[in-house]
């Protein structure tokens, strides 16, 4: 981070024609930026602390409780992560003038890893909704969150960037990430350009890189806020079968090859599953679903995932040089219990 700061520091002197008064000028225009950014959402931004087991305390409680931030949208609903509210059995609110309310859990989406609280108060500053496509490649960011050691929010800047990671989920964006450390109670913060504008929600880390942040964008909390408020979750449909490309599996790994972005070959059917009650085999070719062309998982995935369980789809396959058609009843995708989310080998 140190270095990072000083190449910022080097291209602002360049940029500012290597003269010091007008790079010391760009220097402070800078600071007042990420200041009036910081300033601008920081009424927005609250903490939570959540409590996992029913609490019996007599006055004040002593039950461990894990805290983490959120950001308030209007109203008293509150955007934060699932995985700070799983399983949770209370919720308490603190706001950034002192208060602590009691918050009720509205709901939880697990593939998107998004939450929703909402605060018994409601006369609090709420974050204006921004566009997660405005973010380029090498824009700072800001992450406005609290830690247990911070007066008020504390603030940390870095290089946003854009992933790989998820968009195969039919309400999901892939992620977008921040080059700085997320700090203990900084789950759930907003993350806002240079110029004050909401672009994301602090997700969690990159595996074995503590200086890198994941990010879901803000237009995926768009699509899911609604969802979370109108029903408390999101109801999605299952097959019940899965594929990737690669295949450890010496008798199918030519198949997966020669299918390569033609089709979806099935390495397993989930016993009892849709997919296994219609009939599917492993071994098989899935080439169209509803006379949409299946070449890869991110045809198939969103487009199940966003039909209802109990629906009957239409797949065309491939078995044994022929082509057939198999009807499925879409069941209902439930998180699996090693709660691996945007992993291209989970069940579809």
């Amino acid at each position: 981070m140190k270095r990072m700061f000083w190449v910022l520091l080097g291209v602002v002197w360049v940029v500012a024609g290597c003269g010091r008064g007008s790079g010391d000028q760009v220097v402070v225009v800078l600071q007042q930026g990420i200041r009036k950014a910081v300033e601008g959402s920081r009424g927005a931004v609250v903490s939570l602390m959540v409590r996992h087991d029913p609490c019996h305390c007599r006055g004040e409680c002593t039950c461990p409780r894990a805290v983490g931030s959120g950001v308030h949208v209007g109203d008293g609903y509150i955007v934060t992560t699932e995985g700070l509210l799983h399983d949770a059995m209370g919720v308490t609110v603190s706001l950034q003038d002192g208060a602590q309310v009691p918050g009720q859990i509205v709901g939880k989406d697990f593939e998107t890893n998004l939450g929703l609280v909402r605060a018994e108060r409601t006369d609090f500053p709420a974050i204006p909704w921004g566009n997660s496509d405005h973010v380029h490649r090498g824009d700072l960011g800001i992450l406005v969150g609290n830690t247990y050691y911070s007066l008020g929010v504390a603030a940390s800047m870095g290089m946003l960037g854009r992933t790989w990671i998820g968009g195969d989920d039919g309400y999901d964006e892939p992620l977008l990430v921040l080059h700085t450390a997320l700090n203990q109670g900084q789950s759930g913060a907003p993350v806002l350009t240079i110029n004050g504008e909401w672009v994301g929600l602090a997700d969690g880390k990159i595996q074995d890189n503590d200086n890198v942040c994941t990010i879901i964008p803000v237009n995926t909390i768009r699509k899911v806020f609604p969802l979370l408020k109108e029903k408390g979750g999101i109801a999605r449909g299952w097959l019940g079968i899965k594929s990737e490309f690669l295949c450890e599996d010496e008798r199918l790994r030519g198949k997966v090859e020669e299918w390569k972005d033609k089709g979806i070959v099935v390495l397993e059917v989930i016993p009892d599953g849709p997919a296994a009650r219609a009939g599917l085999r492993i071994g098989d070719v899935i080439v169209e679903m509803e006379d949409h062309e299946i070449s890869n998982l991110a045809d198939l995935r969103p487009r199940v995932t966003t039909m209802l369980k109990g629906k009957t789809v239409e797949l065309q396959i491939h078995r044994d040089g022929e082509e057939m058609k198999i009807r499925v009843t879409l069941g209902d995708l439930r998180p699996e219990e090693d709660r691996m989310r945007r992993c291209g080998s989970r069940s579809v």
